[in-house]
């Protein structure tokens, strides 16, 4: 009877986390639903190149962003191993390194259609876009080592390895800090020196 009764709670409990789960996933659509409507109903009425490039590189990783958090929330309130908040963890840190990757490529079409828009196609064009693109692996290559590097320092037993690697990148930064620093100062002193429109 002891055994019928603890197998029925057990039951019970697995199912109301299930239900508990499906709410925070669809509350999440929900919310991300609104949000997204929002900023599209925002670009219709005032549009811009950065606005709309955020729309359609943002949609996808933004998508389930939102309930990956509630749920990471919920979890905080149950006892459950270890394991389940690194792998909520992992996918958190996935998810924003996906978000952030995105956002350097919508910024990278706006800055390419404001140099299209400003002077046309020249040699001296060609190579500030050729240094944004560099601009943005790096920035990329940074991303995701970090990302790696937190997943991994979450770990017990592999915090030593992120450890590691965030040394490594940290040196790297330092030696490649002036290969960017030449692109980055192109780029200013051609917005800087770019005429104003007149309209």
């Amino acid at each position: 009877m002891y055994t019928t009764t603890s197998t029925y709670i057990g039951k019970m409990s697995w199912l109301s986390y299930s239900v508990a789960f499906l709410a925070c996933l669809m509350l999440g659509l929900a919310l991300q639903w609104v949000i997204y409507t929002l900023f599209k109903a925002s670009n219709t009425k005032s549009p811009t190149v950065l606005k709309t490039q955020l729309l359609k590189h943002l949609k996808k990783p933004s998508k389930f962003l939102v309930s990956i958090l509630l749920i990471f929330i919920y979890l905080n309130f149950l006892e459950l191993t270890d394991i389940w908040y690194r792998l909520i963890e992992a996918i958190i840190i996935i998810n924003c390194m996906w978000l952030l990757i995105e956002f350097l490529r919508s910024v990278e079409k706006d800055i390419q259609h404001k140099f299209e828009k400003a002077t046309g196609h020249n040699s001296k064009d060609r190579k500030i876009l050729t240094q944004i693109r560099f601009i943005k692996n790096m920035a990329f290559i940074i991303i995701v080592t970090h990302a790696i590097t937190l997943i991994l320092w979450n770990i017990p037993t592999t915090k030593k390895i992120g450890e590691t690697i965030l040394t490594s990148s940290g040196i790297i930064g330092v030696n490649s800090g002036p290969l960017v620093q030449k692109p980055m100062v192109d780029l200013l002193v051609t917005e800087t020196n770019e005429p104003t429109s007149k309209y």
